[in-house]
């Protein structure tokens, strides 16, 4: 099912196995993730910058809550930017970074992505 430039996290809910809480947690805390933003406070309490991002707030009627930085208007752009030092990486830029990273760690780069004038993922296993 292609999602286009926004993700449905009420169709990620739908999925069996609890996709969405796994994309929530915390590995450090063992808590959900917070959002780190004071971005959504005026919806209130469960929306404040130290408060965890919890399934219900993100999903039925608050489904649309969380945007691609693209559908975000120009000027909250531009104020992010500003405030948080927050830029477009594109997709090749982080690949090449998490090779570098690879090839340090595993000795060996392309551990989960190569691309090649497009993306196929790397099918080898991983020892």
């Amino acid at each position: 099912m292609p999602f286009g430039i926004d993700i449905q996290e009420d169709e990620i809910l739908s999925w069996e196995h609890g996709i969405l809480e796994n994309l929530l947690a915390d590995r450090t805390t063992g808590e959900n993730i917070i959002w780190a933003t004071d971005d959504y406070s005026a919806r209130g309490e469960g929306y404040l910058s130290l408060d965890a991002i919890e399934v219900a707030s993100i999903t039925g009627e608050n489904n649309h809550i969380i945007q691609p930085r693209i559908r975000k208007p120009l000027e909250e752009q531009k104020k992010r930017i500003d405030e948080k030092a927050e830029v477009f990486t594109p997709a090749w830029i982080c690949n090449s970074q998490n090779n570098l990273i690879d090839k340090v760690w595993f000795q060996t780069s392309a551990i989960l992505l190569i691309m090649i004038w497009g993306w196929n993922a790397n099918s080898s296993t991983m020892e």
